[in-house]
């Protein structure tokens, strides 16, 4: 199974910050070592000419993430298939593949700082949710396709996504510069968790309207920025200092166009999608509004809802499924 993308005892205390939402305090018990394997150096290491010697220790290595990595994200098709050989010989000296691989192994000759973000939040991902699976961490090189891959146990992150904003690769493929804002590395350890926590707690209310998509989207961002107490909170929600400036100066403008234009209990899939997805504007707010304005809201409307409700942990907030009752409780007050 795969999708792309893309509480225990512990102390706990209120902390705030210049223009960021309070912060939780969690000291787990026991620290986790998260290691972030690298697919990407392993599979272009194989050697053409020995290709099926090479792919035993991959295979024994990566298990079923192989097979999903060559003939679901790349398309290369089965490495039992007999025309594997060439067709990995076509992509791994693909001009774009190629380059992206060069580029990853100049900005990414290691991974410490993420390895060491990840193992913090993860940690405090099992002291709030012991049941919960901490998934093997994967690194890949997928020719610029995808961000986060999970499966039930599998954190893929493709490191062709980070290689900074100002990369010429990204304009040379025309990537959309309100996208490629993101493609910093450091917005893999939020990107992570976010696509992790998304798989785990799947949105499932039985109403599926505007309002209650907002909080749902607000509560993945409240959770990742509690566990990343030191990432920003712009970096969490992928939007630029001005573009928090700008949520932040017109909150009782767009929360009034909410309401005036009846949207908060709309169940029109395109006006949600419109709303929660990566855009360059929201066409219901205003040109000069971010994308996704809506979900910043949805944070707000969260981190309301947690001021509101002290008792709440963490853990009773993702697993509630009512988000318009989160809405009500939360007393929202556009400032």
């Amino acid at each position: 199974m795969y999708r792309y993308l893309t509480i225990a005892l512990f102390s706990i205390l209120f902390i705030s910050c210049s223009n960021e939402q309070p912060r939780l305090v969690i000291s787990p018990k026991v620290a986790l070592t998260v290691k972030i394997d690298r697919f990407d150096r392993d599979f272009f290491a194989m050697n053409p000419d020995s290709l099926y010697m090479d792919l035993l220790p991959l295979e024994a290595k990566y298990g079923n993430f192989l097979s999903l990595y060559t003939y679901k994200m790349v398309g290369l098709g089965s490495p039992n298939q007999k025309q594997f050989g060439g067709m990995m010989q076509r992509f791994v000296n693909d001009y774009v593949v190629s380059k992206g691989y060069a580029d990853v192994q100049r900005v990414f000759p290691n991974l410490d700082e993420q390895e060491k973000q990840l193992s913090s939040a993860f940690s405090k991902y099992r002291e709030t949710f012991p049941q919960k699976t901490i998934p093997r961490v994967i690194s890949f090189i997928a020719g610029f396709n995808q961000s986060i891959v999970i499966t039930d146990s599998v954190l893929a992150i493709g490191l062709d996504k980070y290689l900074g904003r100002d990369n010429r690769i990204y304009s040379e493929l025309s990537f959309p510069r309100y996208l490629v804002y993101n493609y910093e590395p450091n917005r893999i350890p939020s990107d992570a968790i976010r696509g992790w926590t998304t798989g785990e707690f799947s949105f499932s209310d039985s109403v599926n309207n505007l309002i209650s998509r907002v909080v749902y989207e607000g509560t993945i961002i409240y959770l990742a920025a509690q566990l990343l107490p030191e990432v920003a909170d712009s970096i969490v929600l992928g939007l630029t200092p001005q573009q928090m400036n700008w949520c932040q100066n017109n909150e009782k403008s767009m929360w009034t166009a909410m309401m005036e234009k009846k949207m908060l209990f709309s169940t029109d899939h395109l006006l949600i999608s419109r709303l929660v997805k990566e855009a360059p504007f929201t066409n219901e707010f205003s040109p000069e509004s971010p994308g996704r304005a809506a979900v910043w809201l949805g944070y707000r409307i969260v981190s309301s809802y947690m001021k509101q409700n002290p008792s709440t942990t963490l853990y009773k907030l993702m697993n509630r499924r009512d988000y318009e009752e989160i809405f009500r409780q939360a007393k929202y007050r556009p400032q």
